[in-house]
């Protein structure tokens, strides 16, 4: 076969393929009428490049699940349903609403980014202690999110997904943990209330607290576990905060600044440490304080000499 030939039907060839109907992925593209209806509006596939939409319909991207993911939908005009497996659904992206299901976790830490608030938030500050001492915290919330009923459903689909539903739930529940006027931080400083003790207080918060409860989202969420990573005194700058809090903050912290220079002296968690705490708490307050069994003058409390450390008896293995 002559060369000009090869060249001929070579030509021919990437011509015909060329005018070929380009295919797109199945399942991928939707076409439904202009204005869908969630529940009632039937669609179309897509099958390539070349079909179009009519003059009252409109294209749309069809939901994608990962593996790990549900899509809430509306199956008729009053019930809803779900899509599980990864790929393409039925139904208009738009009009699915995903969520992760298992046991979720949220952390909050100075490391996360401020954007993705469904999975890392930031350091929670303000939280009011007992006497309206303010602390800073860090933690993490295990959970999972209800889609027994019809009714959890119909609430999953509402609040519109996976980020409007959390960004709420940090709202209410930071709020709720900000609140915590039970905890003394008397008993965190002296090693009485511990990290531990902060979680199980949250959890309870979480699961029993009316500011949680009373919440329309709710039922949505199942707790599991809370795990506290920090929580210390405040340490907010004073143009984050108004001028009334600043000066208790600064006072709190002058406070205890104050109160571990005079018992430097003594061990943490030792009874001379915890007595000495009391006595400076004492002497905040009244004109005399008992101290290693005498009654001392506040004037006479920095240049106390303090009893003997108790020793620590040696044990043989």
């Amino acid at each position: 076969m002559k060369k000009w030939l090869w060249i001929f039907l070579i030509v021919f060839v990437l011509s015909v393929a060329a005018c070929a109907p380009a295919t797109i992925e199945k399942g991928s593209v939707l076409i439904c009428p202009k204005y869908y209806e969630p529940g009632i509006s039937v669609c179309r596939e897509k099958t390539d490049a070349s079909v179009v939409a009519g003059q009252d319909e409109q294209e749309y991207r069809a939901a994608f699940l990962q593996a790990d993911e549900i899509g809430v939908y509306k199956s008729d005009a009053e019930s809803y349903a779900v899509y599980q497996g990864m790929g393409f659904h039925p139904t208009p992206a738009d009009y699915v609403r995903i969520y992760k299901r298992g046991t979720q976790k949220l952390m909050s830490d100075m490391s996360c980014n401020p954007e993705d608030e469904t999975k890392c938030i930031g350091v929670l500050g303000n939280v009011s202690l007992k006497d309206q001492a303010k602390f800073s915290a860090s933690y993490g919330i295990e959970y999972s999110i209800n889609f027994a009923t019809q009714e959890d459903l119909r609430e999953l689909y509402e609040v519109g997904g996976f980020l409007p539903l959390m960004t709420e739930f940090n709202d209410y529940s930071r709020d709720t943990f900000r609140n915590s006027r039970d905890l003394d931080p008397k008993a965190w400083l002296d090693g009485t209330l511990t990290y531990d003790g902060v979680a199980a207080n949250w959890l309870a918060k979480l699961q029993g607290d009316p500011h949680m409860t009373n919440w329309k989202y709710f039922n949505l969420f199942k707790f599991e576990t809370v795990m506290v990573r920090y929580f210390e005194p405040d340490a907010a700058k004073q143009e984050e905060v108004s001028s009334g809090q600043a000066s208790e903050d600064m006072e709190f912290d002058r406070f205890i600044s104050r109160r571990d220079k005079f018992c430097s002296a003594y061990p943490a968690g030792s009874s001379y440490r915890l007595e000495c705490e009391r006595t400076f708490v004492c002497s905040e307050k009244d004109g005399a304080c008992y101290f290693g069994g005498s009654v001392i003058p506040i004037e006479d409390l920095p240049t106390a000499t303090p009893p003997a450390i108790e020793s620590t008896p040696t044990v043989t293995p």
